[in-house]
């Protein structure tokens, strides 16, 4: 995998990273095509879900963590995932057929062995690795496709 672009600021002024999504979301020179998974790496507490509610509600959406769920789905094809300790084959496989959904697919638990898996099957994803900074309130967004 690339990395093609890094932001370090704090975890609770997004707008930096919401930016890049929405810029990879359309063709660019980074991918050549739309990106619409995000998969989202990180420790527990580093904004994972966060992330994702900022963007909904940047779209005027209400949404919530799918912590004890696998999927939330959200108004406007918004898809939220959580594969945290769920990577069993069903719901692997449920995770495959829903990516096959149109729409922005938000994938919390992802690492780059699931990217190299979609992007082998012809989805366009990409992986955001978000890290602690040394500022406890910063946080560092790594974005590879």
């Amino acid at each position: 995998m690339q990395h093609i672009i890094s932001y370090t600021c704090p975890k609770d002024k997004l707008t930096p990273v919401i930016d890049s999504i929405v810029l990879l979301g359309k063709e660019n020179t980074y991918t050549h095509k739309p990106i619409n998974i995000i998969l989202l790496q990180g420790e527990v507490g580093m904004g994972k879900s966060h992330l994702v509610q900022t963007y909904c509600q940047n779209n005027g959406i209400t949404s919530s963590s799918p912590t004890f769920a696998f999927l939330h789905e959200y108004n406007h094809g918004i898809y939220h995932y959580d594969l945290y300790l769920k990577h069993d084959e069903y719901a692997m496989v449920r995770l495959y057929e829903s990516l096959a959904n149109e729409g922005l697919h938000f994938v919390e638990w992802g690492d780059s062995t699931l990217a190299l898996q979609l992007k082998n099957m012809g989805f366009a994803c990409m992986l955001l690795e978000i890290l602690p900074a040394k500022e406890h309130t910063m946080r560092i967004y790594n974005f590879w496709v």
